[in-house]
């Protein structure tokens, strides 16, 4: 009788260890949230299709703000077209975190890029092509003191002109927010054949209410 009581012990703080695990493992996962912006922009309202934009080689991309601090782990595109693109993921330091024109108060800093391959499956199906990377920190983008606001781009290298394309609500107004951690802050391009040149360079341009291509990027952070 002793040894069934102490087994039945044994048993019942086995139980409330084991569930004391589970209970952490979800409370550890229910604190981790993951932002893919382009993903989401059907809540948004934007009309997804593909596009034939110039024939010329562009770097185009957007540009982003992060309202709690967080790291990239995922660089991705989607595309109609099956070759092999250049996507980077860069940082800088803009003198307003408002207004979206240059000039830039710090040159763009190269954090990462990876080399994806749609093949002609993908491009067909419409799958996005994620690749993990070493995670990089991402800061908030008040962490430069005053006047200064740090920003952050994911770009690729539109080497064809048929991609995928955004077109956003008519009055939309960026930048446009995601789960009150990452704000969208534009859509940018500049024509080059250097597939290492970022697109917000001097002579970069950009839309308002048109997001080409579906460049892709995972942000993790904590609620």
């Amino acid at each position: 009788m002793k040894r069934s009581m102490t087994s039945l012990a044994a048993l019942f703080i086995f139980s409330l260890v084991l569930f004391s695990c589970k209970k952490s493992k979800v409370k550890e996962q229910a604190k981790t949230i993951t932002v893919d912006p382009l993903k989401n922009f059907n809540l948004l309202g934007a009309t997804q299709e593909s596009s034939d934009g110039s024939a010329s080689p562009y770097q185009v991309g957007v540009r982003f703000l992060a309202h709690k601090e967080g790291r990239i782990v995922k660089l991705g595109l989607r595309s109609p077209s099956a070759a092999t693109y250049r996507v980077q993921l860069y940082t800088f330091v803009a003198s307003d975190s408002i207004s979206l024109a240059y000039p830039l108060i710090s040159p763009t800093d190269r954090l990462a890029y990876v080399d994806v391959t749609i093949s002609a499956a993908d491009a067909v199906a419409g799958r996005a092509v994620m690749v993990d990377i070493p995670a990089i920190t991402i800061k908030k983008k008040d962490g430069e003191g005053a006047g200064k606001v740090r920003q952050y781009g994911v770009c690729f290298n539109d080497l064809d002109k048929t991609q995928f394309q955004y077109l956003l609500p008519t009055g939309t107004v960026m930048p446009l927010q995601f789960s009150s951690v990452l704000s969208l802050q534009r859509y940018s391009f500049s024509p080059t054949t250097d597939i290492n040149l970022p697109a917000w360079t001097g002579t970069g341009s950009g839309f308002s209410n048109i997001v080409f291509g579906d460049v892709r990027f995972e942000f993790v952070t904590e609620q």
